[in-house]
């Protein structure tokens, strides 16, 4: 599955899911203002991980959850909320 050039805004649960698809390409999307998660690679413990996310913002003018996404998708083109700081590297944007 692969999903690019998206907006993700204020919806009331997260805003790009992989639905426990483990392959998932995110490309050159915005999530902004979720009820959940902007970001939610969700995945099984013992699963091969194949993500690949490239140019992404999560960004949040209100409080709300941590993007939950694995290690392997943080680099220096995706940006991902973390409580105030929206990216692993703690570039504020």
């Amino acid at each position: 599955m692969q999903m690019k050039n998206s907006l993700s805004f204020n919806n009331n649960a997260s805003g790009i899911d992989c639905n426990s698809n483990q392959a998932i390409i995110v490309d050159d999307c915005i999530s902004v203002d979720n009820a959940k998660t902007n970001y939610g690679l969700h995945y099984y413990t013992n699963a091969k991980l194949e993500f690949a996310l490239n140019n992404n913002i999560s960004f949040r003018t209100k409080a709300g959850d941590k993007d939950d996404i694995p290690d392997m998708v943080v680099s220096d083109s995706n940006y991902f909320y973390d409580f105030g700081i929206s990216d692993f590297h703690h570039k504020m944007l």
